[in-house]
């Protein structure tokens, strides 16, 4: 089939199908099954939890640091409310911010291929995984201070992706690119 002479880890299960995911890295051509799509995300699902995990004690810890120094509700609110993603994960750590960075770009292509190639399992166009690729960065643009509206638009983009995932394949269709 065009599907296997495009990626052979079609149908892939287990850690094959995470091979796969790195072999085909610049593969946006062809088809990808549910497995190969579920097994990869519970690598970055796992990483998920242990980094929330991880944020959630660093925050603790640094509000009961704050609290022995004195300081006031307002006062831990003012030092801890603007602090970027990377430093609640990481700390001060510049080599572990430049780390998870990296490690982000490096998985963003493989991670779009896999989509396009899951998006054509289905039947649907890559088109629309780029414009959902493209809305869920653009949410980035949106105030602050509309914090619902940008908390919507990421729902949305989301749920939208885990319910085209979830779709079984439709072998009669060809892949659509």
């Amino acid at each position: 089939m065009k599907e296997e002479m495009n990626n052979r880890y079609y149908a892939a299960r287990g850690f094959r199908a995470i091979k796969g995911f790195f072999a085909n890295y610049f593969n946006f051509t062809g088809r990808s099954t549910r497995s190969e799509y579920w097994w990869w995300q519970i690598i970055p699902g796992v990483c998920g939890i242990v980094m929330s995990m991880t944020m959630a004690y660093r925050s603790a810890f640094n509000t009961v640091r704050l609290v022995n120094q004195g300081l006031t509700q307002a006062e831990i609110i003012q030092r801890t409310a603007h602090q970027d993603i990377l430093t609640m994960f990481f700390g001060d750590s510049l080599w572990l911010k430049i780390l998870a960075v990296a490690i982000f770009i490096l998985l963003l292509v493989p991670t779009a291929s896999l989509n396009v190639r899951r998006f054509a399992d289905v039947g649907i166009h890559w088109g629309w995984y780029a414009g959902l690729f493209i809305i869920s960065w653009a949410d980035y643009l949106i105030p602050p201070q509309l914090h619902s509206l940008r908390l919507l638009v990421s729902g949305i983009v989301s749920i939208s992706i885990l319910v085209i995932a979830l779709l079984p394949s439709q072998s009669t269709r060809p892949a659509v690119h």
